[in-house]
């Protein structure tokens, strides 16, 4: 099953999972505001129209899939 997460400024964050996967949208969420803006839009150093290159980022990233219960429940990582 593919989930699209779409943020206010356009951007889209999509994942393929089991169709039994619960809450992805919710996760993509996560990902969004956990992830992406605390790590990334609020990162001067980073490029917004460069691949993104953060350990912190990455970290957080995998932290966030890693605990969710679609993972776990299928051993994705």
């Amino acid at each position: 099953m593919m989930t699209l997460f779409e943020s206010p400024t356009g951007l889209q964050f999509v994942m393929n999972t089991d169709v039994q996967s619960a809450d992805i949208r919710e996760l993509l969420t996560t990902i969004y505001t956990q992830a992406f803006v605390e790590h990334v839009v609020k990162n001067p150093l980073l490029n917004p129209a460069e691949p993104i290159q953060s350990d912190i980022f990455r970290q957080k990233l995998n932290e966030l899939v890693a605990k969710h219960p679609a993972a776990r429940a299928t051993n994705i990582l």
